[in-house]
């Protein structure tokens, strides 16, 4: 997908909370400004966007950026959820969903979301309950980072199977809460193109996330810390470090 509506990590804003009182100023500069009427911006790739607005605002709240979006050539929707005052998950299960069916209908392919506050908590819970349907979630105004949803089986199947036959995908999730954790294995049969699959894939996007892919280690060997990890590898008859039969390389992301 070319869509450059994806969610980054970006820091945090240091802007003072006094400075809010400054916001119709700033409503004025946005009208003023030429990237509010489309020039000099990248010609969207017509994604269908959904916009999922604030604690105890309506949907009419994020009509600029609505607009916005249309004049880019991005499809946006309105979430229709009305205004945002029930519990998040009986907002999605009512009226969200309906809203998800008709944008993915109409792009034929995953659609964005973007949130302000509140609907940044919603848009998260999305992606997670649909992570084939939604290619990325961006929030606005919100402690909560956007975040893209991670790659399916089906996905991770057909990029590596372009290298070579894949014997078996098994994404990685939380034990608590099923909830996939990011990174998963492939088994893949021939050896020497499991290493032309880690060369070439490692660092590549897959759905708006970047992957590392790399051979798979021993678990005391893994390095700490978070990030989308992928391994792969095919199968070799040496033994690790305990002196059990070593698995077949994977590609983790």
């Amino acid at each position: 997908m070319g869509s450059p509506i994806r969610t980054q990590e970006y820091r945090e804003a240091n802007v003072p909370i006094l400075g809010e009182v400054l916001f119709a100023a700033e409503l004025v500069l946005l009208h003023a400004a030429p990237l509010y009427y489309g020039l000099g911006i990248p010609p969207g790739d017509g994604s269908a966007v959904i916009l999922i607005p604030a604690f105890l605002c309506p949907d009419a709240y994020l009509t600029p950026l609505h607009q916005w979006l249309v004049r880019i050539g991005y499809k946006p929707f309105f979430s229709g959820i009305g205004l945002n005052t029930e519990c998040p998950n009986l907002l999605i299960k009512r009226r969200l969903n309906a809203t998800i069916e008709k944008a993915l209908a109409t792009s034929g392919r995953k659609v964005h979301l973007i949130d302000y506050s509140l609907g940044g908590i919603i848009a998260r819970a999305i992606a997670a309950q649909r992570p084939a349907d939604v290619a990325s979630v961006i929030t606005l105004g919100a402690r909560f980072r956007g975040t893209v949803a991670h790659p399916t089986e089906a996905e991770l199947r057909r990029v590596f199977e372009l290298h070579d036959a894949v014997d078996k995908i098994t994404l990685v999730t939380d034990r608590d809460t099923g909830r996939r954790r990011g990174f998963g294995f492939v088994e893949m049969t021939n050896a020497s193109e499991a290493d032309k699959a880690i060369a070439t894939l490692n660092g590549t996007d897959l759905g708006g996330r970047t992957l590392a892919v790399n051979e798979a280690k021993p678990k005391s060997d893994h390095p700490r810390g978070g990030g989308q990890r992928f391994g792969s590898g095919g199968r070799r008859g040496r033994d690790d470090y305990r002196g059990h039969p070593r698995q077949p390389r994977e590609p983790r992301w």
